[in-house]
């Protein structure tokens, strides 16, 4: 595992996809947003998504919504889920699934 600042101060000459996919989530600099969209262009149309949610703030907003939304849902069947494994007796199976999701 490499951590994207550091793997960003690495010289590369010739991208990747997987290089490029790491240049897509780690780095805003016009300079590597080129390279990765001169070497695969299918990453143009994501880099405009991403650009106009800046305009369409309340899209973005919405986004998160639905995001947090969806782990309340997902939390709340687990901890059903939890809650029937402990009252009928079985191992626990779900906790750390729940652990997971509560301290992300």
């Amino acid at each position: 595992m490499i951590p994207l600042d550091i793997f960003k101060e690495i010289s590369h000459n010739k991208l990747n996809k997987l290089e490029a996919w790491l240049y897509f989530i780690g780095s805003d600099s016009p300079k590597d947003i080129c390279s990765v969209v001169e070497a695969f262009p299918e990453f143009r149309e994501l880099y405009e998504e991403i650009l106009m949610l800046r305009y369409r703030t309340k899209e973005l907003v919405d986004m998160f919504d639905v995001i947090r939304d969806i782990r309340i849902r997902l939390f709340s069947g687990l901890v059903k889920r939890l809650r029937s494994d402990l009252f009928s007796g079985e191992s626990p199976r779900h906790f750390l699934i729940a652990k997971v999701i509560i301290w992300n």
